[in-house]
């Protein structure tokens, strides 16, 4: 995970929310316009919680990406799982299936759809995995088990 660089102020109680739904439920969005400092609180939220995870937290940012096929190959270059040339999904739920981890992915609006497909297959393999994704609108993935 980043290093949080700044000290969060004014956002405690929202830190706080965040780890509660974390532990609530298997995914949690964090929707605001940009610069509104999502990233920043789910940093701070991640690593308020991470002892919780005897697998870590892995921190995805996916702002950089230019096509939504490359979603599943950040996800598994984070985990240090070989991505070369397409990871299938199913490499990584197989990785993630008895793992008690937190994936917090970044910036997903620009690759929601792919995003979205991959949270699914998550949740339905991954019974431990939490997931946290931060956007600037609403997206139409669904939790498929809490």
């Amino acid at each position: 995970m980043p290093a949080l660089l700044v000290q969060v102020v004014g956002r405690e109680s929202v830190v706080r929310e965040l780890g509660a739904q974390l532990t609530a439920h298997r995914l949690v969005t964090s929707v605001a316009p940009g610069g509104m400092g999502k990233t920043t609180v789910a940093l701070a939220a991640a690593e308020r919680i991470a002892p919780d995870y005897e697998h870590g937290v892995r921190f995805i940012d996916l702002s950089p990406l230019k096509e939504p096929s490359l979603v599943a190959s950040a996800l598994a270059s984070v985990l240090s799982l070989p991505s070369a040339p397409a990871i299938q999904p199913t490499q990584i739920n197989s990785f993630l299936a008895d793992k008690r981890m937190l994936l917090v992915l970044d910036s997903c609006e620009h690759v929601a759809s792919a995003a979205a497909k991959l949270i699914e297959l998550v949740l339905e393999s991954a019974p431990g995995v939490r997931i946290l994704a931060t956007t600037v609108r609403r997206c139409a993935w669904r939790e498929s088990a809490s």
